[in-house]
């Protein structure tokens, strides 16, 4: 009997257990009573549960790793619950299931971003800029760090301050047509120079600037043209032909102007006629004063303008 304990002791070592078993069944048969081997077949029950348990849960390890490595993260997540139900303590199928949470979250927040990059985009489509980055910062509120949330944010940024800039130049644009409408070119100058400075290398204001300019040179002329045809024909209505002339020879060197040139010329002839009337005259009094009619000399001059 002590020979057949010593072999199933060594069919237990070599965790041949059915062999065990039945070499301890044989010893039971010759001596039921005999020592140690009651110890021997709860060793053995003992071993081969464990060996068995050890057995399913390997097995179970396997199949979950299976699922993960099919990224069926659901799947694993759920055998694992089950398996670690049964084997609470093992930390490889707490590992495992912790993998699986963590690919399943990931999952999740992927399609979380992607549903919110895909809205912030159709607004955009649709020019609601402002609604674009409401969505996108709402949604980094709930997966801060996100690269692909983060450079949406940022492209929205440049949006919003692209049409922010564009907002302002139109404004300005605005105030300047308005002002030059009103012929207020100072304002409308002191408005897109100031805009030139904020917008640089802006050509809708460089252009607007020099037709602003423009328009302020163009209407100085015609203010200085108009005010030296009022003074000249004043000076006309007086017959004063000689004032009449200097003051448009120097207004046409100023500003040439076909009008300044037609009235100059005019005031020209009326003083050249004035000129020969008064010779004329000079000569017709001296004549009448030659030949002693004093008192008709006296009327003709007095006749004369």
């Amino acid at each position: 009997v002590e020979g057949l304990l010593d072999e199933s002791r060594k069919h237990m070592s070599a965790r041949k257990f059915t062999a065990a078993l039945d070499v301890l069944r044989e010893a039971q048969k010759l001596d039921p009573s005999a020592p140690q081997l009651r110890s021997l077949l709860d060793k053995l029950q003992s071993e081969h549960q464990q060996e068995k348990r050890s057995r399913e849960l390997e097995q179970l390890n396997r199949e979950v790793q299976d699922a993960i490595d099919r990224d069926d993260y659901r799947s694993a997540s759920t055998k694992a619950a089950e398996a670690l139900q049964k084997f609470p303590g093992d930390a490889g199928l707490a590992k495992l299931k912790e993998i699986a949470d963590e690919q399943i979250a990931a999952a999740a927040q992927k399609e979380f971003v992607r549903n919110q990059t895909a809205a912030a985009q159709q607004f955009l489509d649709s020019g609601q800029t402002q609604s674009a980055l409401d969505a996108v910062e709402k949604a980094l509120q709930k997966v801060p760090g996100n690269a692909r949330l983060e450079s949406i944010w940022a492209l929205i940024q440049d949006r919003i301050l692209k049409e922010r800039t564009e907002s302002d130049k139109a404004t300005c644009l605005r105030q300047a047509n308005e002002a030059i409408r009103l012929g207020r070119y100072p304002d409308a100058i002191q408005i897109l120079e100031s805009a030139q400075v904020r917008f640089v290398d802006s050509k809708d204001i460089d252009d607007r600037l020099r037709f602003a300019r423009e328009q302020q040179a163009k209407a100085r002329r015609e203010a200085f043209v108009e005010e030296a045809m009022r003074s000249a024909q004043r000076l006309l209505a007086e017959n004063n032909f000689e004032g009449t002339v200097n003051l448009l020879e120097k207004a046409v060197v100023q500003v040439p102007s076909e009008d300044l040139d037609l009235l100059l010329r005019q005031a020209r002839e009326r003083r050249d006629g004035f000129r020969r009337d008064l010779q004329a005259a000079i000569a017709k009094g001296k004549s009448l004063l030659e030949e002693g009619a004093v008192a008709g000399a006296r009327e003709f001059v007095n006749s004369r303008p």
